[in-house]
C-alpha cells in the first residue's frame, strides 16, 4: 500500500508542471481519448449486433455491406478526430509548456549557490532534469490517460454487453 501511495504521489508530482502551464492540454489529453474510446466501443459493439441481426434476417449481401460500411465509417471518423486533435494539441501546447518548464528549471539553476555548480552530482541532476523532466511529465499525462481509457473501456464494454444480455456478459 505504501508503494502504491508513493507511486501515486510521484505521478502527481510529474503531472504538476503540465497542469500549472497547460490545464487545457492535460484536460484534453485525458478527456478526448476517453470519449473517443467510449464512442468506438459503442459503435463497434453496435456494428457487430446489427450485422448479426441483418444476417439472421436474411438480408442480401449489399444491405449487410452497407451496414458494415456505415459503422466502419463512424469508427474511422472517431479515429481521425482522436488522432487529429491529439496531434493538434501536442503541436500547439506541448512546446509552449515545455519551454515554460525548462525556463523554470533554468531560473532555479541560476539561483543556486555557486558551490553547487562545481559539483558533478549537481551537474548530473541538472542535465537529467533539463533533458528528461518534461518528457517524464508528459509521459505521466499519457499514462493517466491510458489508465482512464482502460477503466472506461471495461465499464463501457460491460454496460453495452450487459444490455444485450447477462448470459453474453458471463460468456
Amino acid at each position: 500500500m505504501k508503494k502504491t501511495t508513493k507511486n501515486f504521489k510521484n505521478l502527481l508530482f510529474l503531472l504538476k508542471p503540465f497542469w500549472n502551464y497547460g490545464k487545457l492540454y492535460v484536460l484534453l489529453a485525458l478527456i478526448l481519448p476517453v470519449v473517443c474510446n467510449i464512442v468506438s466501443i459503442i459503435v463497434s459493439t453496435s456494428m457487430n449486433g446489427k450485422i448479426v441481426d441483418a444476417i439472421v434476417e436474411n438480408l442480401d449481401f449489399w444491405s449487410v455491406f452497407k451496414i458494415a460500411l456505415f459503422y466502419t465509417a463512424l469508427l474511422l471518423i472517431t479515429l481521425i478526430i482522436d488522432s487529429f486533435t491529439t496531434m493538434m494539441i501536442q503541436n500547439k501546447y506541448y512546446h509552449k509548456i515545455s519551454s515554460k518548464i525548462k525556463f523554470d528549471i533554468y531560473n532555479k539553476a541560476i539561483r543556486t549557490d555557486v558551490k553547487n555548480t562545481d559539483s558533478p552530482s549537481f551537474y548530473d541532476a541538472y542535465s537529467w532534469t533539463i533533458n528528461e523532466y518534461v518528457k517524464q511529465s508528459d509521459s505521466a499525462v499519457m499514462l493517466l490517460s491510458k489508465i482512464l481509457v482502460s477503466i472506461t473501456s471495461i465499464i463501457t464494454a460491460v454496460s453495452v454487453i450487459s444490455n444485450v444480455g447477462w448470459l453474453v456478459l458471463i460468456i
